[in-house]
């Protein structure tokens, strides 16, 4: 299984179209997840939304720490038996 991670803070101008984008992706064989930093924006609902279409995505919701933080977090989720959203 491959990931793609998608780190987004206050995002809703775009996130619907990165995660149209990788949801069009025929590779089946991917995980995707979102990293939302803390948006004061429609950010997490419009992944929200994508979560109901595709179960290969899963969302993390935090509050805004920075880039760094985002890519750290990830080390507390394990890939199998994880929250389908935080």
């Amino acid at each position: 299984m491959n990931g793609v991670i998608i780190p987004a803070h206050n995002a809703q101008g775009t996130i619907d179209e990165t995660l149209g984008s990788v949801h069009a992706q025929s590779y089946r064989a991917l995980e995707i997840i979102v990293v939302d930093d803390g948006s004061r924006d429609q950010t997490a609902a419009i992944a929200r939304c994508h979560l109901e279409i595709d179960t290969r995505a899963w969302l993390i919701e935090q509050a805004n720490a920075g880039v760094a933080a985002r890519a750290r977090r990830l080390c507390d989720y394990p890939t199998r038996g994880r929250p389908r959203s935080r």
